[in-house]
């Protein structure tokens, strides 16, 4: 099991962040950006999220923080979209994505996104709930609290 990583070890600035965090967040940033996907998560698919946070070894914080501060900016909009998109983001324009946004992230850009929390993360609430019961088991499992 990896060690767990505090949301204190959560920076927020991706000039802080070196190329080993940015690579272990990549498979958070992929797996979360399936709550955005214009369909239907399937019992199986949020399994799938849980492992891939559990095994990030991110707590429930830093967790929390990675998705409405880093994953939601960029594609939040996919669900308010008419024709959004279903089968999955791209990767690696994702990752970019996420990185350019924290790179060029000032107070002003990190007010607006306290602000617009509730409507970024608001269509993904209950998947998002389902995928942390999930966590939280896989946790319980190996007697580990998060």
């Amino acid at each position: 099991m990896s060690q767990s990583r505090s949301s204190q070890s959560v920076r927020i600035s991706a000039t802080d962040l070196t190329e080993a965090e940015i690579l272990s967040r990549r498979p958070v940033w992929i797996a979360m950006s399936e709550l955005w996907l214009d369909t239907e998560l399937q019992d199986r698919d949020l399994d799938r999220i849980a492992r891939v946070l559990h095994d990030s070894g991110y707590d429930r914080d830093a967790l929390e923080r990675i998705l409405a501060e880093e994953v939601a900016p960029v594609i939040y909009r996919n669900l308010y979209s008419v024709a959004g998109v279903w089968t999955g983001f791209d990767p690696d324009w994702l990752c970019a994505e996420v990185s350019r946004r924290l790179r060029t992230r000032g107070p002003i850009r990190a007010w607006l996104l306290r602000r617009r929390r509730a409507v970024m993360t608001g269509l993904i609430r209950d998947e998002w709930q389902a995928v942390l019961r999930r966590y939280d088991a896989l946790a319980e499992e190996e007697g580990v609290s998060r």
